[in-house]
């Protein structure tokens, strides 16, 4: 059940602190302290592959995470991985392969999702790029901020000095939005 390549994060906080993903979620908190640095089992065994994972860079405790897994299946946790909660229980992000999740840099409510496939894969739900305001809400809300177009989407990155500004890579080139997903502009290759 573990994706072809397993993922692996850094907290940005704290570069002891690295999870990694493979069929399950493993947490080191020694990762450059000791020659050996030690995993923990540290989320919900998921029965499909973590395919992306990502930390919160506004909690300085390293204690806020999420993941996405190739079935489409996205969890969060605030407590360092002792309890876990499904973020898409109204299902409202599409059940596809999760390629990225990015945090804001400064609000851990704001976190964007990106899928790969294509909208046929998942008749009446179009999108590869998702995004919910309230992450760290008891149901987080999701809402379609995708590029216009049906391709892939791999990566997705926010930037840190204007968190209104995203960028995402797809199978054809590079999407940038200046207003959290509002209007996007391809920027290329044409």
């Amino acid at each position: 059940g573990a994706p072809f390549i397993a993922r692996f994060a850094m907290c940005p906080a704290n570069h002891n602190v690295f999870i990694a993903g493979t069929d399950n979620l493993w947490r080191s908190n020694n990762f450059f302290g000791l020659s050996a640095p030690t995993w923990s089992s540290n989320g919900p065994e998921m029965a499909s592959g973590i395919s992306a994972l990502g930390f919160a860079p506004s909690d300085t405790t390293c204690n806020t995470y999420a993941f996405g897994t190739a079935n489409g299946q996205l969890r969060l946790t605030t407590d360092g991985g002792t309890t876990w909660k499904d973020i898409d229980t109204s299902n409202a992000v599409p059940n596809r392969y999760v390629t990225d999740l990015v945090f804001d840099p400064a609000n851990a409510n704001a976190l964007y999702v990106a899928l790969s496939g294509f909208d046929e894969g998942t008749p009446g739900q179009p999108g590869h790029v998702f995004r919910t305001a309230d992450a760290l809400a008891p149901t987080p809300v999701w809402t379609n901020a995708s590029p216009p177009s049906n391709i892939p989407h791999n990566t997705i990155v926010v930037d840190p000095s204007d968190p209104t500004v995203v960028y995402v890579g797809t199978d054809q080139g590079i999407w940038k939005s200046t207003n959290s997903g509002t209007a996007w502009t391809h920027m290329g290759p044409e």
